[in-house]
Parts: C-alpha cells; structure tokens; sequence
C-alpha cells in the first residue's frame, strides 16, 4: 500500500458567534480525543488510512514525527469539557453551559459515500460524550460558496491534496482566513505565522525542516482542526514482480509510472550486447 498525497480532517470554526466553545482549545483537544480513529479507519474507510496527527504527510521530509498525539480518549476528553464547564445539567444526554446545550452542525460534502458515512460516525462517537453534533452532508458547490467562503458553518469534513512543496500557508496562515483564502477555519497564530512566513522565503531545506517542525509543535497543541488520517491505496503485486516503486500517490494511476522498471526474471547477457542505457543488473538475479 501506498499514502495517497493528501489527509481527512475536520475544520472547526473558531470564529463563529454560533460555536463559541470552538474557540478553547481544551473543547478542540476534547473533541478530537472524543473521535476513535482507529475503529473510524478500520471499519468506514475499509482499513485504507494512517491515523494523521499532522498537517504534514509521514513521508515527506518536513514531517516531525515527535509532535504531541491525541489517543483515543473518552474519559479523558469528558474531565476536559467537564473543566471546560461543560456538563449535563438537566440530564437530556447533552452537555450545556450557561443554558446553551453542546450542540453544532458537522458539513461535509455530499458526493461521497464515504465522507457521509464518516461523519456519521464521528457524530456517534461524541454523542457517547454528550456532545450532540448534527451530520449535515450538502451538495459541493453549495458548501463551497454557501458556507466555506463566507464562513457561515459550525464545522466541516475536508479532504486537502497536499501536492508537491509541503508549504501549508495556502491553508492555516491568518492572511487567508478572510475573502477566498482557504484556511476556512480563521485560525491566527502569530508565531505559527512567522515560521510559515519564514519558511516560504527560505532556500535551505534543513532550515526550513525546523521551522515546519516548530509549526507542526504548534499546530498539535492547539489542534486549529481535528486531523483525521491519511487515506492509502492498496493494490496486490505478485511476489514474482521485483523492482515495483511504492511512493506516496496524488493519483491511483501514479502506481504505474514506474512499470518500465519492474521486471519478473533476469538473464546473464555478453558486456557487448547490453543496451547503453539499460539499469544495472540487481545483485543476485543474474
């Protein structure tokens, strides 16, 4: 199996008057501790995906494998909204603080099955927290301009392509959080800015992999939006195939774009008769 180039996570609103607990991060942290992703994976996404922490794919050279993980954990995320004063005050199976129960609408895109049925069982899971979110699936387009763009939703299924340059600005910089820049969420973070900032403008790469590694540090404790997984794509190769590259994928398709290279038996051939720009023999299989 291979990571597909992209990761599922779920954008939270924090700047919406109508969800104003998405602003503390004890409630995001409670929140994405509330979601069992590992059964989520397993059993919606058919076993096709890799638990995300970051913002960052595993395999690419920015990803800081040392930043804070948030387990599966309901008990832990209940003492977090409980202190957070969240509590089931009139014993209708839902939180409530200051007469205002727990309550906000979780969109996502309508065209796929599986988006649906993902956040169908995320809702399951926080309602065992007393937290009652609504699944809330629209057509595309609509989510895009009826809600995204002009910030009108409580919170949100997304599915980013992270292609190329792993420089995340585009989504989680301040700068675009107004008009159509894509960091839907409004999360501002000074510090968390500079680094992109001085990230984009820097050529050294092991400087710049310390940077996205502070981001990364920043990003995990503050959880802007609750990272989900990396989705992979798994595909049979008979063991008799040797040489079959196996790297992250922005495309299915992107599996055969090695196929000259692989090869099922080799042969001894004269030095004289061998092809100029034939690849050199593997060790043992001549």
């Amino acid at each position: 199996s291979s990571e597909q180039a992209e990761y599922l996570c779920i954008v939270l609103n924090l700047r919406s008057e109508n969800v104003p607990f998405f602003a503390d991060k004890s409630v995001r942290q409670a929140l994405l501790m509330g979601i069992n992703r590992p059964q989520l994976i397993e059993t919606v996404a058919a076993g096709q995906g890799i638990v995300a922490d970051s913002p960052f794919l595993p395999e690419n050279w920015a990803y800081n494998a040392q930043i804070r993980k948030y387990p599966y954990d309901p008990a832990q995320a209940a003492q977090l909204l409980d202190q957070a004063g969240w509590r089931d005050s009139n014993g209708d199976g839902v939180r409530d603080k200051d007469g205002k129960p727990m309550q906000f609408q979780l969109f996502t895109n309508d065209s796929s099955t599986l988006r649906i049925e993902l956040i169908n069982s995320v809702v399951e899971d926080w309602k065992k927290l007393g937290i009652q979110a609504i699944a809330t699936p629209v057509e595309f387009s609509g989510l895009v301009n009826d809600f995204l763009v002009p910030r009108r939703f409580d919170a949100v299924l997304l599915e980013w392509e992270i292609t190329g340059d792993p420089d995340p600005l585009d989504l989680w910089h301040s700068s675009q959080a107004e008009g159509s820049g894509s960091n839907y969420g409004g999360w501002a973070n000074d510090e968390a800015d500079k680094l992109m900032e001085q990230a984009r403008t820097t050529a050294d790469e092991a400087t710049r992999q310390q940077l996205y590694y502070k981001f990364q540090d920043i990003f995990a404790e503050e959880t802007p939006a609750l990272m989900l997984y990396y989705p992979v794509y798994t595909y049979g190769v008979s063991n008799r195939i040797k040489n079959v590259q196996i790297d992250s994928l922005n495309r299915p398709s992107e599996r055969f774009e090695s196929i000259a290279e692989w090869y099922v038996n080799t042969r001894r051939v004269p030095a004289n008769q061998v092809p100029a720009n034939a690849p050199p023999t593997p060790p043992g299989d001549n």
